[in-house]
C-alpha cells in the first residue's frame, strides 16, 4: 500500500477521481506519473507499491493519470498476465487524445496532474 495521504487531485473526463499522495520531505523534488498509456498497467501497478521516498526526496506520485482507460481495461488487468485477455480486451486511445501528450490542459487528467 502506498504511504502518504492520499488527495483528490482532480476528476477524468468520465468523473473518475484522480489520487495522488506526497511521500517524503525532503528538498530533491521528484515526480512519478504513470498510467498514461490506459493498456499498461504495470506502472500504475509498480507505483502503487510504492511505500516511501529515500532519505532526501520528495516523491510526488500519481499512480493512474487515466483511470477511465483503466477501467475500460479491466477485462484484461483482472486476467493479467493472460495473453489472450490481453488480445481479446485490449483498448488504447487513438494518438491525439493519448493522456501523455496532452500537457498541460489536453484533458482534466492533464490538467490535475500538471497542477499537482
Amino acid at each position: 500500500m502506498l504511504r502518504g495521504v492520499p488527495e483528490t487531485i482532480g476528476f477524468s473526463e468520465q468523473g473518475r477521481p484522480i489520487e495522488a499522495r506526497v511521500l517524503g520531505d525532503g528538498p530533491k523534488k521528484v515526480s512519478l506519473v504513470a498510467g498514461a498509456h490506459a493498456d499498461e498497467p504495470i506502472g500504475p501497478i509498480t507505483l502503487r507499491g510504492l511505500t516511501g521516498a529515500p532519505p532526501g526526496f520528495t516523491f510526488f506520485v500519481v499512480p493512474d493519470i487515466n483511470p477511465d482507460g483503466a477501467e475500460r481495461n479491466r477485462r484484461w488487468f483482472d486476467a493479467w498476465p493472460d495473453l489472450e485477455a490481453y488480445r481479446s480486451h485490449r483498448l488504447r486511445e487513438l494518438p491525439g487524445r493519448d493522456v501523455e501528450f496532452g500537457y498541460p490542459s489536453m484533458r482534466p487528467e492533464n490538467e490535475a496532474v500538471a497542477g499537482f
